[in-house]
Formats: structure tokens, C-alpha cells, sequence
């Protein structure tokens, strides 16, 4: 069994209900369907913390409160939308399980990336035969903050940098990169999108948004066993 995954840009339009109301319901039937998902799918309603739900097909057409989706049933995209937070997408071909998870930095220090990991262990997925992608979002170049949550927290000091101006560089990737390695996953099995959303034009980004004048929007990650 093979794996379906697209990533939609700000051309494919904004992917957020919240945000775009109809017209969003309308980009992403379109989006869905260019790309060979059907209409049908699970909708992750992000907590920002570490929520993970295991749905099946009697979950489609639904919203779940939740910061990462598993499922081991085909033909059932699973969906989120962001616009700097990283979408991190799982897949196990050998037991044909996938998960599709939402990294902020809230998710990121409660350890989701991992616990996503866990998950997947109890329906038969192994950690070493797990492949991890993380998508776009916003890299640590961009990624710059004055007085960072994260900064008396031994667990993330190699991954903060001084930067200019007397602020400190967040390296979110780094940072998720060892969860997962911790969690089983081996290094050569995780791949990271070069996509840094907060400088991409091609895709939104709330940082960005907040700096210019430019319309806030999110763009969709869908993920599906076929």
C-alpha cells in the first residue's frame, strides 16, 4: 500500500474556515480534488498541545479537537491547516499506518513528535521502520524572538542562538529532529521541507502577515494511505 501527500500554496488559496469562511470550503474541495483525495476527510482542530486521536472511516467528514490525526484506514485523507507551524507527516508502509501531527512550539516542547511515535507503536508500527517529513514552516533564520517561553527549559538550550538586535533564534526543526531520534526514529528516515514559510511567498505565513500588509490565510497538508 502506497501513500498520497500534497502540501497546497497560496496560489491553491486560503485553506482556513476560520479565516476564509465559504471561500475556504470551496479552495480546499478544489485542492482535494485536483490532487486526487476524495471529499470526505478528517479535519485536526488544533489544541496546541499534545492531543493525538487514532480515527477510522467512521470519522470522516468530521472535526476532531486534536494536535496529531493516526489512522491505519485507506482512502481517508487526513488534514490540518497552518501557516509557520510545521505539519510533521508519518508513514509506516510496512504496517500501513500514518499520522499527520502539528508542531508549535507549545506541541513541540510537551513532546508530541514523539508521543505520535508511541501511538503508532500500539497499532504494530516499529520506530525504525517509520519515515518522518516535516513540512513547511517557519525556520530558525526566521524564527526570532525577544524573551523566548523556551529559554529556562534545559531540554531546548542547544537549540537557541543569540541573534541581532538581542534577540534569540528558535530552531524548532533541530529541536523536533531529536524528539523524533529519541523516540526511535532513525536519522536517515526523517526528511525536512527547505520551505521557510515566513520569507516563501508562496505560502502564507502569520509572521509575515503581522509585518506587512499582506491577508492572513493558512495553507492545507493532506496525507492519505491509498
Amino acid at each position: 500500500m502506497s501513500f498520497l501527500l500534497a502540501t497546497s500554496t497560496v496560489a491553491d488559496g486560503n485553506m482556513s474556515f476560520v479565516l476564509g469562511g465559504e471561500k475556504a470550503f470551496q479552495n480546499r474541495n478544489r485542492f482535494l480534488e485536483k490532487n486526487g483525495f476524495p471529499l470526505e476527510y478528517v479535519y485536526a482542530e488544533l489544541e496546541h498541545g499534545d492531543v493525538v486521536a487514532v480515527v477510522d472511516k467512521t470519522k470522516k467528514r468530521e472535526s476532531i479537537k486534536a494536535d496529531a490525526l493516526i489512522t491505519s484506514a485507506p482512502g481517508m485523507p487526513l488534514i490540518f491547516v497552518t501557516a509557520d507551524c510545521f505539519p510533521l507527516v508519518y508513514h509506516d508502509l510496512a504496517r500501513n499506518v500514518i499520522a499527520l501531527a502539528h508542531l508549535g512550539w507549545k506541541s513541540s516542547e510537551l513532546g508530541l513528535a514523539g508521543k505520535v511515535v508511541r501511538e503508532m507503536q500500539k497499532l504494530g508500527s516499529q520506530p525504525e521502520d517509520i519515515r518522518a517529513f516535516i513540512g513547511p514552516g517557519i525556520h530558525k533564520e526566521s524564527y526570532l524572538i525577544e524573551n523566548p517561553a523556551q529559554k529556562n527549559n534545559p531540554a531546548w538550550q542547544e537549540f537557541l542562538a543569540p541573534a541581532e538586535g538581542g534577540r534569540t533564534s528558535v530552531d524548532l526543526i533541530g529541536f523536533n529532529k531529536k524528539v523524533l531520534a529519541d523516540a526511535g526514529v532513525r536519522e536517515k528516515n526523517i526528511e525536512v521541507s527547505s520551505v521557510d514559510t515566513a520569507v516563501s511567498s508562496e505560502y502564507f505565513s502569520h509572521r509575515r502577515a503581522s509585518q506587512t500588509s499582506e491577508p492572513e490565510g493558512r495553507f492545507a497538508t493532506v496525507v492519505m494511505l491509498q
